[in-house]
């Protein structure tokens, strides 16, 4: 709480997000990591998984860097998307920032858990690194990224 007894933009956004990780019961892949920790690699690699094959198709692909591209080019949309810019501003920040950051890490995760890398019958491969826009995949990143938004300001 900053002086005037408000939550600080960034402590809303924990405040924020805490609530949406406990609403889609991402506790688990969540709990050991705070903003400043690590790289975002590394955090999307530890996402919990059965066994090794989440963390090597992270290893061995580009999907964060992708997946990150995509957002990072979509933010003037989510932007202009929002009813609240300024709570936005503060909440998500400017592109690099620790709040974007997380956000991307919040995208991933629900792009995972929701199975948007072709994860196959076997469940242990995933052969979607988003590296293809023609195959619609910057779209579904921007419908995650909206949706997690919307969730986020409510």
């Amino acid at each position: 709480m900053n002086s005037f007894g408000l939550l600080s933009p960034i402590s809303q956004m924990d405040t924020n997000c805490k609530a949406f990780i406990e609403s889609h019961g991402l506790q688990d892949e969540y709990k050991n990591f705070s903003v400043k920790q690590n790289t975002l690699k590394s955090r999307v690699k530890n996402l919990s998984h059965p066994n090794n094959a989440w963390r090597n198709f992270v290893d061995d692909s580009d999907v964060v860097e992708n997946v990150c591209g995509y957002l990072d080019e979509c933010y003037d949309c989510l932007l202009e998307e929002t009813s609240n810019r300024k709570l936005f501003e503060q909440m998500i920040g400017p592109k690099g920032s620790q709040n974007w950051k997380e956000f991307q890490f919040l995208v991933i995760s629900e792009l995972k858990n929701s199975g948007c890398f072709n994860q196959l019958e076997n469940k242990d491969i995933f052969d979607d690194d988003f590296r293809d826009s023609a195959s619609g995949c910057d779209e579904v990143v921007q419908d995650v990224a909206f949706k997690l938004m919307k969730k986020m300001f409510l």
